[in-house]
């Protein structure tokens, strides 16, 4: 693999700072030759989906669809049954799959593709897109060794030199063209455990990647580096910084993504504040209209902080979590949501909601699926906690209502015909006045 060292900048050169391509002086050098532009108002994104219900919106990660390659999980008793769900799923994102570039490219230009050729072929056989995730960076590469890197000593450190990235993502793209439909950078870049480098070079690293992916499989997407929220200071002290740069090598991204996991303690209904201070950020920056994507999401995750505990909710809970989450997306303009993740049932589980067979939670998955497949989405009203959210389906128009503050009495405004849970019971009926809760509910009109 050739290996050149990043040419430094003009002013840290003059200044005899060129130590490094990942030197911390990067960080001076971008405020100081900053140019503030009077670019008048941001324009406010579109804060709801509406029109066809986009393709690949139902995502899920299964980190067991290559276990049978992996000779450290391959003899666990869930291998075979977790390898891929048993309900319909419309993309996989690939990560805690053993299929990234630290696991792939053990040393320098020496590949073990085993478990990223089964994923694929797995996902094609079930018909679902892919979306890989490229980073973390492998202990060969790494420009220092940590131990407190999530993903193994040297994992969240830059790279040594870039050229080890963009080689890498040269080869992932051309061996799988046409193959994977969308590349993410990195994950949750904005927390230590996962990036130790700057945003300016994340973006430098999400540029490398465009330019690698796009000379080798044009029509694949580029995800950029995604984001997580519930981490509010470090999410509002990288995401900006990080967004400038994109800006400023001429946004080399076709999706934005943010992971707006809520603290352990609390609601989907804060997860939808979140996305709306993600939304407002990409439009502070005046970042073009790209599509934003919620890259990971699950509920009860310990954290941040020792005041929010990992937290173990009911199984109707869970549900009910569940297809909010997707309903949310819709009105905070997330075209796309993977859930995470497919895994088994564990005492030791650090998730509050668990998709697996015959959970209520993968039940309410297929379900609700069912519901938006072909199907229209028009638009949602928010009325004291009461969210309405007006849909067309094969089998007509709907409402589908639920509540945010408790249990409500709702009552539909045209005629109806039937209503339908999301535990895929449906129930004839012309009743126009219901208790609505935290649990969704489907509510079709009449025909006229």
């Amino acid at each position: 693999m050739k290996r050149t060292l990043v040419v430094c900048v003009a002013l840290l050169t003059a200044l005899g700072a060129c130590s490094s391509p990942q030197d911390e002086a990067t960080e001076a050098v971008a405020e100081e030759t900053e140019v503030v532009e009077n670019r008048g108002e941001p324009v406010p994104r579109e804060l709801e989906v509406l029109g066809p219900v986009p393709e690949n919106m139902f995502g899920m990660h299964v980190p067991l669809v290559s276990c049978s390659q992996v000779p450290a999980v391959a003899k666990i008793p869930d291998c075979k049954k977790g390898s891929w769900p048993d309900v319909p799923i419309q993309s996989l994102r690939l990560w805690d799959s053993y299929t990234t570039w630290r696991d792939i490219e053990l040393r320098n230009d020496s590949f073990n593709w085993a478990a990223l050729d089964l994923a694929v072929e797995t996902a094609e056989k079930n018909g679902a897109s892919l979306l890989l995730v490229l980073g973390p960076t492998p202990s060969w590469s790494a420009t220092t060794i940590k131990d407190g890197d999530l993903k193994g000593p040297g994992s969240a450190a830059p790279p040594t030199y870039f050229d080890d990235f963009r080689s890498y993502v040269k080869e992932v793209a051309a061996r799988y063209r046409g193959r994977i439909g969308a590349y993410q950078i990195w994950n949750e870049a904005n927390l230590k455990s996962f990036w130790r480098g700057t945003p300016e070079q994340m973006a430098e690293m999400t540029k490398a990647a465009y330019d690698a992916i796009k000379e080798e499989d044009p029509d694949a997407l580029v995800v950029a580096a995604s984001t997580t929220t519930r981490a509010e200071g470090a999410f509002q002290a990288w995401f900006p910084r990080y967004l400038k740069e994109l800006e400023n090598l001429g946004w080399p991204v076709d999706v934005f993504a943010a992971h707006a996991y809520p603290p352990s303690t609390m609601t989907p209904a804060q997860r939808v504040i979140y996305l709306r201070q993600v939304n407002e950020l990409l439009a502070n920056a005046y970042a073009p209209p790209l599509p934003l994507w919620d890259t990971e999401v699950n509920y009860g995750l310990a954290g941040p902080g020792p005041e929010h505990p990992d937290v173990d909710l009911p199984g109707n809970t869970q549900a009910a979590w569940l297809a909010q989450t997707y309903f949310d997306s819709f009105r905070t303009g997330v075209t796309r949501t993977y859930w995470f993740q497919w895994s088994p049932i564990s005492p030791n589980s650090l998730l509050g909601v668990i998709t697996w067979p015959g959970t209520k939670a993968s039940k309410t998955f297929e379900v609700i699926e069912g519901w938006l497949t072909k199907a229209e989405w028009k638009g949602c009203t928010e009325t004291n906690g009461l969210i309405e959210c007006a849909i067309a389906n094969e089998t007509g128009d709907a409402t589908i209502v639920w509540s945010q503050t408790g249990e409500q009495p709702w009552v539909a405004k045209g005629s109806v015909s039937q209503m339908c849970q999301i535990d895929g019971r449906c129930t004839k009926s012309t009743t126009k006045e219901w208790k609505v809760g935290e649990a969704p509910i489907l509510v079709y009109q009449a025909s006229t």
